[in-house]
């Protein structure tokens, strides 16, 4: 079945309100008379059932304490304007092969200390557990993007250390409560704990099917330094229910259970809550109901922690700081300070469409978030890579789709909020803009094995090491560009080579040029990759580009899932009917043997045996000497039977059908 005449088929029902994305920001809260407890508001969520009055000091000083029990809790936090907690939220959407939300990956996804990601119901409630488990996987990771752009803002990194399984999907209990153990955080708790989830090594983000609170979680009066901190271990519980499902008040409750905000700190409400806005953990709360500041005045900042990382959140404090002396939540264990390896691919199949989701069934995102298009004028695009916005760096590949002539490039990429945004121009032949389908890949991995890339940025300096945001060596060393004539590249990757090998190019910019590679080989470990780029008609001319080299591992430089089916060719035979190529340049992860078939000038047909896949993402570039004007693309790709085929077509400069030596790079 090739790709064109595949007919996708999306149907997205959104939840009627977004789940709540804050908490209230001002009122008296929890106000009761001196020694009891505040009065019961259902309506916003406020119940103090199973809690004792406000403790003046000791473990839970200016904190409720839960009966029979020596935890702690801050209180109910309240609904957000406009948020009506007895109306549950829905599932966040039901898709056509829906993506499977993924997290983080760390170790082997249990040892250690971790979040636990529960749904509980009572026994006298419905179970919906697999109505909701796609949505409660999404908020989890929705959650932890909330970490990620907090630690962001301080140039660290920082995820949710989950419970997740091998292929990073986050785990999900379905916990049956007694017929009562969702009327208070009391009993919530101890249900838990005498169904097993009380390990001292977890931390519990609790999805609650009731409409009792909005939110609620367990506090440690502890700001000491060091990992000894009473808020570095378990148990400990953030209850989210119902009305205000998703991802922003469950990461509210988990900041509470890994010790943000402490009374200590510098903006510090009096009651585990902080007042310098906006701020994901601030707003006047009990006992002392302060006032308010902004010094952070975009109110978008609510979806960040620790408005001037300062009080509770920062994960390079400056030393002698209050963070640097005090507890600080960015050194919780229960996070990975790691980078996360991300990637993502599109089969761009609507050159006209203004805005778009792509073919579902041949894009991919290491989030499991589905990616989306924007024409912005003839032979524009940008492809928003949904939550794939982890700084700056990483490499994009590119290459043009379908039956004519055309030809694609990157023109630029990088982060915006939370999304990787690329930005893609396509000519025709003679070089003018225009609107065509195309195939681009994102990838930034952290770890590798025989992989590396480079952003060539600087296309006049005679020898140059790239921005390091911008390129990658597995081996760890340095990629370097020389700079030998007019538009020729020699790309050097230490330590990463051996024979074979392949190799993807791509120009860079808003211009039309067009690069591809002449030549690559190793010497010893050394992989050096030779490159030209040229005017539309032919002329070598300066330019931008990116590289990328891989063995085994695939063109995104990480294994996808465990089945990952990866594979390439070096066409070195323009003119045969029919061969396998070089065993030295070819690549297949079933291990067998790719072959190749010539239909007519230009026209070919790459077979890569037992990869048939249901999705999947090839990439093609040309491979001829630098006074050549071929360039080639993939004309389409589908499958028969076990083996995956992949259709290229190559032209000359003036768009004509013309035979042509090229790379392709395959991975689902």
């Amino acid at each position: 079945m090739l790709r064109t005449t595949f007919v996708a088929v999306l149907t997205a029902i959104l939840a009627g309100a977004f789940a709540a994305t804050a908490l209230a920001h001002a009122g008296h809260i929890h106000q009761g008379p001196p020694g009891g407890l505040p009065p019961n508001n259902p309506h916003k969520g406020l119940i103090y059932d199973g809690l004792e009055p406000i403790k003046k000091d000791g473990p839970c000083a200016h904190a409720f304490k839960l009966k029979d029990s020596d935890r702690c809790t801050h209180g109910p936090d309240p609904a957000p304007e406009g948020i009506d907690i007895s109306i549950g939220v829905l599932p966040t959407a039901v898709i056509f092969l829906p993506p499977v939300p993924k997290v983080q990956c760390d170790g082997d996804g249990v040892s250690g200390k971790r979040v636990q990601v529960i749904y509980a119901h009572a026994s006298d409630v419905t179970d919906r557990y697999s109505d909701y488990l796609n949505s409660i996987r999404q908020w989890a990771a929705d959650a932890d993007l909330i970490y990620r752009n907090s630690a962001g803002e301080t140039s660290g990194e920082r995820h949710i250390r989950f419970v997740h399984n091998s292929a990073c999907v986050p785990s999900v209990v379905n916990a049956t409560l007694t017929p009562t153990g969702d009327d208070n955080f009391t009993n919530t708790q101890n249900d838990l704990k005498a169904l097993g989830y009380d390990l001292t090594d977890r931390k519990y983000m609790v999805f609650v099917d009731a409409n009792v609170y909005c939110g609620i979680g367990n506090v440690k009066n502890d700001d000491s330094s060091g990992a000894g901190n009473l808020n570095n271990g378990g148990p400990s519980y953030g209850r989210t229910d119902a009305g205000c499902w998703g991802g922003s008040v469950a990461a509210h409750e988990l900041m509470h259970n890994i010790g943000g905000v402490q009374l200590s700190a510098p903006h510090s409400s009096g009651g585990w809550h902080c007042t310098d806005e906006y701020d994901r953990e601030c707003y006047s709360d009990s006992p002392n109901y302060p006032a308010l500041t902004y010094p952070c005045s975009d109110p978008a900042h609510d979806k960040i922690f620790d408005c001037n990382h300062d009080d509770y959140f920062h994960t390079n404090p400056a030393g002698g700081s209050y963070l640097d002396t005090h507890w600080n939540a960015a050194d919780s264990e229960y996070l990975v300070a790691g980078a996360q390896p991300v990637w993502g691919y599109v089969w761009a199949n609507d050159a006209t469409a203004a805005s778009y989701t792509p073919n579902t069934q041949y894009q991919r995102n290491s989030t499991g978030a589905l990616n989306t298009i924007e024409r912005t004028g003839t032979g524009a695009y940008t492809v928003h890579f949904t939550k794939l916005g982890i700084y700056y760096g990483g490499t994009v590949d590119v290459t043009a789709y379908g039956s004519g002539s055309e030809n694609c490039k990157v023109g630029s990429w990088g982060p915006s909020l939370s999304d990787m945004r690329v930005y893609v121009r396509c000519f025709d032949a003679a070089g003018s803009p225009v609107d065509t389908q195309f195939a681009a890949a994102f990838t930034r991995p952290t770890s590798s094995s025989q992989f590396g890339y480079v952003w060539a940025n600087n296309p006049s300096s005679a020898s140059y090491t790239p921005n390091s945001w911008y390129q990658f060596n597995s081996s760890g060393a340095s990629n370097t560009v020389t700079h030998s004539s007019t538009g020729l590249y020699q790309v050097k990757f230490p330590g990463i080579g051996g024979s074979g090998g392949t190799v993807k190019v791509t120009a860079y910019g808003y211009g039309n040029e067009y690069c591809k590679a002449t030549s690559w080989s190793s010497f010893g470990s050394d992989v050096y990759v030779n490159v030209a780029c040229q005017t539309p008609t032919g002329v070598l001319d300066d330019a931008y580009f990116t590289a990328t080299w891989h063995a085994s591992i695939g063109l995104l430089g990480t294994l996808t899932d465990s089945s990952s089916e990866r594979g390439y060719v070096w066409a070195d035979q323009q003119s045969a009917a029919s061969y396998t190529p070089s065993t030295s340049y070819q690549y297949n992860s079933d291990g067998l043997t790719n072959t190749i078939t010539r239909s007519a000038t230009g026209t070919y047909q790459v077979t890569l045996p037992g990869l048939s896949t249901t999705r999947g993402h090839p990439e093609v570039t040309a491979y001829s000497p630098s006074g050549s004007t071929t360039r080639c693309k993939i004309q389409n790709w589908g499958w028969s039977g076990g083996d995956e085929t992949v259709n290229v077509l190559c032209f000359d400069a003036t768009g004509a059908a013309a035979d042509s030596r090229y790379v392709l790079t395959f991975v689902d």
